[in-house]
């Protein structure tokens, strides 16, 4: 990361700064959380976002500051303070330049990729950051994708845009470490970690309008950001293994109503099974409708995923996964209540639920307050959290430069 960094601080200076442009924004929030359950700990969580821009002709410099700090994790002593405690990092920072058709953006950054609010079918260029698993940013999943070094060409023509990413360097998916109030129970730490498979990830999105319609359509070949745990000469090593997709996304106004969806198929997505790890075909779907009207907003998503050929172990080979969200404003948007229900099914049912009333007393000002609570069987997505309902208070300021 030393080397990308250094060169784009080089090519900042080289810039003639005495006519160039500089635009920021950004946000300071304080949030207070009470465990109802009893079984984690309460605290304070404050946040300091910073998003900058310097623009001159073609050439464009952007840069994302953050900083968190966790209060329940300060006297936890060892590794865990040390990762859960306090964030302080540069996001993001990469430099573009746009010509009349194409553009290219070269460092630090994080690219979304298709349809899905809360489902990440094709979304897997950035793993995600899991410490507190999707409380933080639940509303922005900007905030919780893991941002790494790219470089990015996009290419406009008349019927097509097209963009080709390469990413060097692999990254996995963060979690929170034994001890944290999400931990993964269960879940290795500290093994060795083997590089076997060690490749840049490359993808490819094709973009293009049809009859009202966006269809986007995707390749990748990388390696997966969730590790596998195998045995090795005897002894347990955290292994990545690569995944190669194909995919598509629409996304279509009908009447009052937005449509939109994913499709996907991995040819050879990476599974831990009873027995070790295996390499197994899988296909995913996802189906959203979006209305917004007189100050409500519906939206509803609902995924199925299939397996081909999953071995005997799993016992299940069909996967269903839904969300629900209703948000309602008031006194032109400065009140507003909302609720969010997460669904996910594999072998058993677990869900999330989020109940959130805010106001907005001044313009840069929001008051948020909230119940999160998780349901289901020990062993499953939302259930294995069952002891960490809360309540939470935070307060947001908003600032620009």
């Amino acid at each position: 990361m030393r080397a990308p960094l250094l060169g784009l601080s080089c090519a900042l200076f080289s810039l003639p700064l005495a006519a160039a442009t500089l635009s920021g924004r950004g946000h300071l929030e304080d949030g207070y959380h009470h465990d109802t359950t009893g079984a984690s700990s309460s605290g304070h969580r404050v946040e300091a976002l910073l998003e900058s821009r310097i623009s001159q002709g073609n050439w464009t410099l952007d840069s994302v500051l953050l900083g968190r700090y966790r209060s329940q994790y300060d006297d936890a002593g060892g590794k865990l303070e040390e990762r859960m405690e306090s964030d302080q990092d540069l996001r993001e920072l990469y430099l573009t330049w746009a010509g009349d058709d194409w553009q290219w953006r070269l460092g630090q950054q994080q690219i979304a990729w298709g349809r899905g609010d809360y489902f990440r079918l094709v979304d897997v260029l950035n793993p995600l950051d899991l410490r507190e698993f999707l409380l933080p940013y639940i509303d922005d999943y900007s905030l919780g994708r893991q941002t790494r070094p790219m470089a990015v060409v996009e290419v406009y023509g008349d019927s097509l845009e097209q963009q080709f990413v390469v990413a060097p360097r692999a990254k996995t998916t963060r979690y929170a470490p034994a001890g944290a109030d999400f931990a993964i129970a269960g879940r290795p730490e500290g093994l060795v970690e083997d590089d076997e498979h060690e490749r840049p990830d490359i993808g490819w999105r094709g973009k293009m309008l049809v009859d009202g319609t966006d269809l986007d359509f995707y390749l990748f070949d990388g390696l997966s950001p969730d590790p596998l745990y195998v045995v090795e000469e005897g002894q347990m090593v955290e292994q990545q293994r690569r995944r190669s997709l194909v995919g598509a996304s629409f996304a279509r106004p009908a009447g009052d109503w937005v449509v939109r969806g994913d499709l996907v198929h991995l040819f050879n997505e990476p599974l831990q099974t009873p027995e070790g790890a295996d390499n197994v075909p899988k296909s995913a779907a996802l189906l959203g409708l979006d209305l917004t009207r007189n100050e409500w907003t519906v939206n509803l998503q609902a995924t199925v995923s299939h397996r081909h050929g999953a071995p005997d172990s799993l016992p299940r080979e069909t996967g269903w996964e839904a969300s629900a969200a209703l948000l309602k404003d008031w006194s032109k948007q400065r009140l507003n209540a909302g609720i969010l229900w997460l669904y996910n099914r594999e072998v058993q049912s677990s869900h999330m639920v989020k109940a959130n009333l805010g106001y907005r007393p001044w313009n840069q000002w929001y008051l948020e307050g909230g119940y999160i609570a998780f349901s289901g069987g020990q062993s499953t997505q939302y259930g294995q959290f069952d002891n960490r309902d809360r309540l939470y208070l935070q307060v947001r300021r908003d600032f620009s430069l």
